[in-house]
């Protein structure tokens, strides 16, 4: 599979919104959290599909669908920094379902497309917000719903198969991918074990990152957690009950040593917890009583030792430890 040049390929992309994912936190196992950093943001998070703190900096897609997709990037001061519209000439529209940022700054998302001819394409693709070319690779039938950079500068996607596309081999079944730093596939694993496994591929609210040993994929929703080696070995597969039923889940992280992070609600509290992906069991990160907030924060992802979030009320960044 050949990269292909904007300049050279046109479509469009479809579906989007997101879970949150970042890397770059040792672990935070404290029961209550302090603020140690609050920044007003110069920008609304509200309505917005959701944002995410990774490589530094928060990545927020202004619009998930339309014919050019607006990135804006902020800095810890809440100030933006960036305001790039992405495009492919030529494309008819573009839907993003997910992104991610490496530290070099680099942005890679992924979608669906249509051109100008009525042809649709599911892809990855990822720029520099400095400059001007963007590389674009066609993934049919895959269908990448997450997508994470590797400590060495590849890719990997997590997701299922385009149904309006039939796949030609088993590979291209796989539900997660690896691909080199140019778009070449290096390797696809992992079959779905029941079509449940498979449909839950396609939330665009999962967690996705890979770390040193290799990937890590966590569904909220379902509470399923998946870890492959580099070479495509499964780790651990298991699901974990949440210590209590959640009104619903807001929020969430992956560190850089495979463990989620989640925002839990319900009628009395809002928290914080930690799975340990060694007894599978959630540590409590940080509590707070429902009665002295009118929302929950929203952790958009982790900074050295901090929890990233937003506090709704006064639209701040928050760093929590």
């Amino acid at each position: 599979m050949l990269p292909l040049r904007a300049k050279a390929f046109t479509y469009f992309l479809s579906v989007c919104s997101l879970g949150v994912m970042v890397a770059t936190a040792a672990v935070l196992n404290a029961e209550t959290l302090s603020i140690v950093r609050s920044a007003p943001l110069m920008g609304s998070l509200e309505g917005k599909p959701v944002s995410k703190w990774r490589g530094g900096s928060l990545v927020l897609v202004e619009q998930a669908m339309g014919s050019s997709i607006p990135f804006s990037i902020y800095g810890k001061d809440g100030q933006r920094e960036v305001l790039k519209d992405v495009s492919f000439p030529g494309g008819r529209q573009i839907v993003v379902r997910n992104w991610t940022r490496n530290q070099e700054g680099r942005i890679a998302f992924c979608g669906t497309g249509t051109n100008t001819s009525g042809e649709s394409h599911s892809f990855i693709a990822w720029f520099h917000p400095s400059e001007p070319d963007i590389t674009v690779v066609k993934t049919n039938p895959h269908l990448a719903f997450s997508i994470a950079f590797a400590p060495d500068g590849t890719i990997w996607t997590a997701g299922s198969v385009n149904s309006l596309k039939p796949p030609a081999t088993q590979d291209e079944t796989d539900m997660f991918h690896h691909y080199d730093a140019k778009g070449n596939l290096l390797n696809s694993f992992m079959q779905p074990s029941s079509p449940e496994e498979a449909f839950s591929m396609i939330s665009t609210s999962n967690l996705f990152e890979v770390t040193e040993k290799g990937a890590v994929w966590f569904s909220p929703q379902e509470k399923r957690y998946i870890s492959v080696s580099n070479d495509g070995k499964i780790i651990r597969k298991s699901t974990s009950d949440y210590p209590f039923t959640p009104m619903f889940h807001t929020s969430g992280a992956i560190s850089n040593k495979g463990e989620v992070y989640v925002s839990l609600t319900d009628e009395s509290q809002w928290a914080i917890y930690r799975l340990d992906t060694q007894s599978m069991n959630w540590a409590p990160v940080h509590h707070a009583n429902r009665s002295k907030i009118s929302k929950p924060l929203t952790v958009l992802g982790l900074e050295e030792d901090a929890i990233v979030s937003w506090r709704v009320q006064d639209n701040h960044l928050l760093f929590l430890n």
